[in-house]
C-alpha cells in the first residue's frame, strides 16, 4: 500500500474549510467533500458551501475544488459521505439551517 499526504482543502481569507468526509469509489478513485464557511469558521456563516474534490485512480493529483451546494444567509451543515457500489453513486448528506 502506498501512502501520500496531500492538502486537498487549503483555507484562505475567503474559504474556511471544515468537516471533511472522504470516500473511495469502486474504480479506485476518491471523492473528498467539505464544508466551506465563507470568511469565517463560525457555525453561522453569512454564506456556506458544500464542496467536492476528486482524485481518479490513475491520477496522483486532486481536482480543483468545486461547489456542489451554496446558500447565502443560512448555514449548510455537512454530514457524512457514502458510496453505493451497486449503483456507482456517491452521496453527501447535508442540511440547511434557516
Amino acid at each position: 500500500m502506498y501512502y501520500d499526504e496531500r492538502l486537498v482543502f487549503a483555507s484562505d481569507e475567503q474559504s474556511k474549510y471544515r468537516i471533511p468526509s472522504v470516500i473511495a469509489t469502486a474504480d479506485g478513485g476518491f471523492l473528498a467533500f467539505c464544508n466551506d464557511r465563507r470568511g469565517t469558521l463560525n457555525d453561522h456563516a453569512g454564506e456556506a458551501n458544500v464542496v467536492v474534490a476528486k482524485k481518479d485512480a490513475d491520477n496522483t493529483e486532486w481536482s480543483d475544488v468545486k461547489t456542489i451546494a451554496s446558500e447565502k444567509a443560512h448555514s449548510l451543515y455537512i454530514g457524512c459521505a457514502v458510496y453505493d457500489a451497486v449503483t456507482n453513486t456517491a452521496f453527501c448528506h447535508f442540511r440547511c439551517k434557516f
